[in-house]
């Protein structure tokens, strides 16, 4: 089957507003207590990497209902947070700080935030929707040389994310809350595209053992073997998803 990415942006929209009906955050897997545990681990990683802190300005592309806003918030970044879905903007308005600016737009449409520029950015489980090499340039355009950026996305390598992605049962997939034409990154893929477009990465790291659905009374011992697996050449390259970190250095 071919690697299918880059899907039309009203099929997306649609997509993300029919998992909102769905219960966007439980379907995506943040709402559960391991879930809740994985998107603690990303902001630290966010607000580390993308250095983040009082002064900084920073774009957050595709946050939905804002599960990572209203924790990156904390910061004390500056943030612009932009979404397709006015849908979820309006989820997300209810729990985040008044500071942070929410835009329902295309960021791959030259007038949404038209001439403004940021020192970081970044995103969770986006990228992995979008034709790079369309999205890249975009999101680069509205970034200082020298801007940090932060992202997490799917892993291909590992064997559910595979499964996910390459079944084709279509049904399936819509009830995983996986689009049709979105698809996972190998490291390689992800730093590759990265850097064609200026984002120079100095990191791309395996993470992630725990299943968003691992009871809680298991989620210390899994958390205890995830800290080795991914320290673990050959093992870690089957985690669920890539954190990459770098430096926006131009085109």
């Amino acid at each position: 089957m071919p690697i299918r990415r880059g899907a039309d942006i009203e099929d997306e929209l649609r997509n993300a507003e029919r998992l909102l009906a769905g219960g966007a955050e439980e379907l995506w897997g943040w709402g559960t207590p391991a879930g809740e545990e994985r998107v603690r681990r990303r902001v630290e990683f966010i607000v580390r990497e993308a250095r983040l802190g009082p002064g900084v300005t920073a774009l957050e592309l595709g946050c939905g209902t804002g599960v990572f806003t209203r924790q990156v918030a904390a910061s004390g970044a500056r943030l612009v947070a932009v979404d397709l879905s006015p849908r979820l903007l309006e989820v997300a308005r209810a729990h985040v700080p008044a500071g942070v600016e929410l835009v329902a737009g295309d960021l791959m449409r030259p007038e949404t935030l038209e001439g403004r520029r940021f020192d970081a950015f970044y995103c969770v489980s986006v990228l992995h929707h979008l034709d790079l090499d369309r999205a890249l340039p975009a999101i680069a355009a509205r970034l200082r040389p020298g801007a940090r950026f932060a992202v997490s996305e799917p892993n291909l390598d590992n064997p559910l994310n595979r499964w996910h992605y390459f079944t084709p049962d279509l049904a399936r997939r819509a009830r995983l809350g996986v689009s049709a034409s979105e698809m996972a990154f190998t490291r390689e893929e992800l730093a590759s595209a990265l850097a064609r477009h200026g984002f120079r990465p100095d990191r791309v790291e395996h993470r992630d053992f725990l299943h968003p659905r691992t009871p809680r009374r298991l989620i210390p011992a899994v958390r205890g073997v995830e800290a080795a697996l991914e320290r673990l050449p050959g093992v870690r390259r089957l985690s669920g998803s890539l954190w990459c970190a770098g430096t926006f250095v131009g085109g």
